[in-house]
């Protein structure tokens, strides 16, 4: 999904996403259903990726992060995404997903 994020892949990103998900963006703001999740994904992509370095992906139960950072437009972005998970199943869909960005 951090993947996805970073390429501003909206279709694969969405299809993820359980039909009453949320996106907070921490300092930013909360974003909430599939229709306004892919309006923010247009408006938030600020050009191409073209490095994206993943520092940990960690899973426990019906939750999962990554972290690293990715340079886009030649500014470098650090980012942290949880996600959580509406079941325990493996094909789960997200039902809220928390996301840090910090220009370094």
């Amino acid at each position: 999904m951090s993947i996805a994020l970073a390429e501003n892949d909206v279709a694969y990103f969405t299809e993820q996403l359980s039909n009453n998900a949320t996106w907070e963006i921490i300092g930013n703001r909360t974003i909430k259903g599939i229709d306004d999740i892919q309006e923010a994904l247009h408006a938030l992509h600020d050009g191409k990726t073209t490095v994206l370095h993943l520092d940990h992906i960690i899973t426990h139960g019906n939750v999962g992060s990554t972290n690293g950072h990715y340079i886009q437009n030649g500014k470098k972005i650090a980012f942290s995404n949880i996600f959580q998970f509406g079941t325990f199943r493996k094909q789960a869909k997200i039902k809220k997903i928390t996301s840090y960005f910090i220009y370094v």
